[in-house]
C-alpha cells in the first residue's frame, strides 16, 4: 500500500481539482497491479480544496511483476503529467521512522507561488 498526495495550485476549486483527481483515477484504474484505491478531495488541514489524497493497495507480490517502488516511481511520472498537478508518493510501510507520517527525512517549504517554491 502507498498514499499519494495530489495538490492543484493555490486558489483551484474544489471541482477542478476533482477533475484532477478523476484523471489520476483512471490512470490508477488501468494498472492490473492495483488491488483497490480509495481517493479524497479537500478538506485537510483545514479545507484545503486544492488537495486530495489516495490510498493505493496492491497485488500481492507474486501476483505482479513491479516492485512497490517500480510503481510509486511509475504512478509519481504519471501522475505528475497531469496538467497542474503535484504529486508526492509516501510509502505507508515506513511508519515507524522519524517523521511519523512514512517519510523517513521530511522537508516542508511553504509558501503563494509554485514558480519561487
Amino acid at each position: 500500500m502507498f498514499l499519494a498526495r495530489i495538490k492543484t495550485p493555490i486558489g483551484s476549486s474544489m471541482e477542478f481539482t476533482s477533475e484532477r483527481m478523476t484523471q489520476i483515477e483512471a490512470i490508477v484504474m488501468s494498472r492490473p497491479e492495483v488491488k483497490r484505491y480509495y481517493g479524497a478531495v479537500g478538506g485537510f488541514g483545514g479545507g484545503e480544496v486544492n488537495t486530495g489524497m489516495m490510498f493505493v493497495s496492491l497485488q500481492p507480490k507474486n501476483k505482479r511483476r513491479l516492485s512497490q517502488a517500480e510503481l510509486m516511481d511509475y504512478f509519481r511520472k504519471q501522475f505528475n503529467q497531469v496538467p497542474d498537478v503535484r504529486a508526492v508518493m509516501q510509502d505507508l510501510s515506513m511508519r515507524g521512522f522519524a517523521a511519523q507520517r512514512g517519510y523517513p527525512i521530511e522537508f516542508t517549504v511553504r509558501g503563494p507561488d509554485w514558480n519561487k517554491l
